[in-house]
Parts: C-alpha cells; structure tokens; sequence
C-alpha cells in the first residue's frame, strides 16, 4: 500500500473515531442501554460499542494471521456464540470506562507496527 493510501485510511479512520466519540460524549448514562436494533437479541448501545472494543483489541491478531498466510477463521466457527460472548469478553464497564478502553486500544492496534507494514 503506497504512503498516500495509508495516510488517507488513517485520516478516515481518525475521522470516524471522532465523530464516534463526539456522539458517546453526548450520551447521558442511562441511553448506553438504549436498544439499536434487535437481530436475535437486543442490541444496545452499550452492545454495540463492546463489539467495537472488542474488534478493535483483536484485529491486528488478524492482520497478522492474514500476512503470515493463516487461516483466521477456525473451524466450527459460529458468529452467534462469539457475539453472544462479547459483552463477557469486554466485561462491565461504565461509559467512561469504555471511553478510556476505546481510547487505549486505538494507538495499542496502530502502534504495533502492523498499519505501518501494510
């Protein structure tokens, strides 16, 4: 990927995390259980940002897996058990604790030489 490529996903990706934040800012404590959407089960905002936590921790095992040629996906792999475990995985945080999960794991995932290299 040239200089330029990455320099504009960066920025988009810096763009959305903002305005991602600016709109979890906004909330009052009580509408990170608001319901999104319900697909199977109810997703709340609360849900939603524990997916997003929880993808943003473990994508750069995956960019990893991809560049070394192996297989990310195990076999028996069900999408409705891992997202089912999310909210587990990520735990009971309040709004700033996730706020400050959110924040630490964005320069964790681009420090680690992985958005560097591709």
């Amino acid at each position: 990927m040239s200089v330029e490529k990455r320099q504009m996903w960066q920025q988009k990706m810096a763009e959305s995390r903002a305005a991602l934040k600016a709109i979890l800012d906004k909330l009052e404590p009580a509408q990170w259980s608001t319901p999104v959407f319900s697909e199977g089960s109810v997703w709340t905002v609360k849900t939603v940002v524990s997916h997003l936590l929880d993808s943003e921790r473990g994508m750069s095992i995956q960019v990893h897996k991809i560049r070394k040629g192996e297989e990310t996906v195990p076999e028996g792999f069900d999408l409705a058990r891992w997202n089912a475990g999310v909210e587990k995985r990520v735990g009971e945080l309040t709004p700033e604790q996730f706020m400050e999960a959110l924040e630490q794991a964005r320069p964790h995932a681009a420090g680690d030489g992985v958005a560097q290299r591709c």
